[in-house]
């Protein structure tokens, strides 16, 4: 699958050879003057979406990308005995969009499918909550960080004398008693963060 050009964080899960189908194929037979309806290639399934890739050529075959689906977006998923995959997904302009997909072994496919992007949806509630998490980054906090880490500090260098400086139990700044520097937590702790961490 060397024609799916992944994203950063994205990786590739599984690939089936599939028909993919946008319409009833009674109503593609009917009315010869519909555009084409079906198409024959790869559905391509990564972390983050679904894809589908469309055979293409005559003697030298190749895919391209006809249709391609964040998972966060998909709708619907289902598959009924001796019936065509159903797919439906909101496209970026909102509305519903529908497809039927034909291969073998339709119902491995639709669990792989399902489970993915619940994972994707699961992931993306996690960044959210996280997103959510502010931290007023105190002394006090700094100071349980560090022991979190096996780490005690009772003073530091002020950033502007180099005067050693008491280390306050609370309060987000200090001043240095030799040069009158403000310090600040939220400074100390980017110092320290390669030997405390990132917060958590």
């Amino acid at each position: 699958m060397s024609n799916v050009m992944l994203r950063p964080g994205e990786s590739l899960q599984k690939a089936w050879r599939m028909t993919m189908q946008t319409m009833s194929l009674m109503s593609s037979l009917s009315d010869p003057s519909l555009p084409k309806a079906m198409w024959k290639g790869v559905l391509v399934l990564t972390n983050q979406r679904l894809t589908f890739m469309e055979e293409v050529g005559v003697f030298s075959k190749s895919l391209r990308v006809k249709e391609s689906v964040e998972l966060e977006n998909l709708i619907d998923v289902s598959v009924r005995p001796g019936k065509p995959m159903h797919i439906a997904y909101q496209s970026s302009s909102g509305a519903s969009v529908s497809r039927e997909f034909y291969a073998k072994g339709l119902a491995d496919v639709q669990r792989s499918i399902v489970t993915v992007r619940n994972s994707r949806l699961q992931a993306i509630e996690r960044e959210k909550r996280q997103s959510r998490v502010q931290y007023i980054l105190d002394f006090s906090f700094l100071k349980a960080q560090m022991e979190k880490g096996g780490i005690t500090v009772s003073t530091i260098r002020c950033p502007s004398c180099q005067a050693s400086l008491s280390l306050p139990e609370s309060g987000t700044s200090a001043r240095c008693s030799h040069c009158g520097a403000n310090v600040v937590a939220a400074d100390v702790f980017e110092r320290m963060k390669g030997l405390i961490g990132d917060l958590p």
